[in-house]
């Protein structure tokens, strides 16, 4: 999870049989929800590291079944 100026960012997560690769948006200010593009290539995974500072948000490692040493920049 990240939070940008009025944005809170959520890439990622485990579900009951795997994991997700999702990317998800919400307006801290109406609190509507938006469903980001994301990438194929980058592996479903649950408890990646991320940063965002409003622009750019980074997303990094994690767990797809094994320890990912990787990192993908979204231009938010």
């Amino acid at each position: 999870m990240c939070v940008g100026e009025d944005k809170l960012y959520v890439f990622g997560g485990c579900i009951l049989n795997g994991r997700l690769n999702d990317f998800y948006e919400l307006n801290l200010k109406s609190f509507e929800w938006r469903k980001l593009p994301t990438n194929d290539k980058i592996s479903p995974r649950g408890g990646p590291s991320i940063a965002c500072n409003g622009k750019k948000l980074i997303v990094s490692t994690g767990f797809s079944g094994i320890e990912n040493n990787d990192i993908f920049l979204f231009d938010i």
